[in-house]
């Protein structure tokens, strides 16, 4: 009698376990979960940002996922700093979401965005026109507004090749929408920053500052604070 109670146990843990582990296997590898947005990382984003609050005299850091990983709020004593980098932005994005950076009519806004428009195809002269109308919509939504242009940042030959097959195609790109960028900068009184050269090692990017040939690490974060934080702070500057 017990040796019947023992296997009538055996079995029903036995089936207990397959019933356990058919469950978890059901549930893990078949059901898909449900989609609840169809909304891209970057329009995410840009809804959070757009219930933020408004700040008198902010100073706005846009740009694309190398100022979104820039902890410049952190690095500066100044309380007013925002950071609008969103990972992935184009100039276009930019400009399309540019309503929501001027309703506060900010005191600065520093911009740093093109390394994605030049690698992914978007090319030089769209990016220049887009900078353009970026200039012309800040200027014309929050008139008392300082606009700081950041130049593009070097790659490493190693990127440039990735992008290209060459290891030129890139940098060249970037030295060329730089010196755009310079020139729309001073025909229209704004202030230009010379990342580049700053972070230029024999002809690339400096490896010390990046960790992967384009994006930018914490020893590359301290210097570009160290380059831009005299604007940030000087109100006359």
């Amino acid at each position: 009698m017990k040796q019947k109670v023992f296997i009538v146990l055996l079995i029903l843990s036995v089936l207990l376990n397959v019933v356990f582990i058919y469950r978890f296997f059901y549930r893990h590898y078949f059901i898909k979960p449900k989609v609840l947005t169809s909304k891209t990382f970057a329009e995410l984003y840009k809804e959070v940002y757009t219930f933020c609050p408004n700040d008198s005299n902010e100073v706005i850091f846009l740009g694309n996922s190398i100022t979104a990983a820039f902890p410049v709020a952190e690095l500066s004593s100044s309380n007013r700093i925002k950071n609008r980098g969103i990972s992935a932005n184009t100039s276009i994005d930019i400009l399309n979401r540019l309503s929501e950076i001027t309703e506060s009519q900010p005191l600065k806004i520093f911009i740093l965005v093109g390394i994605n428009d030049l690698s992914w195809g978007e090319g030089r002269i769209k990016l220049i026109e887009n900078f353009k109308q970026i200039i012309s919509t800040i200027k014309f939504q929050s008139p008392e507004t300082k606009i700081y242009i950041q130049s593009i940042l070097p790659v490493s030959k190693h990127a440039s090749y990735y992008f290209f097959n060459d290891s030129l195609i890139l940098d060249e790109e970037i030295r060329k929408a730089n010196e755009a960028l310079r020139e729309i900068s001073d025909s229209r009184g704004i202030k230009y920053v010379d990342l580049y050269g700053e972070f230029l090692e024999k002809d690339e990017l400096n490896p010390e500052y990046s960790w992967d040939g384009i994006h930018i690490n914490a020893l590359g974060y301290l210097r570009w604070y160290d380059l831009i934080k005299s604007y940030i702070d000087d109100p006359d500057n």
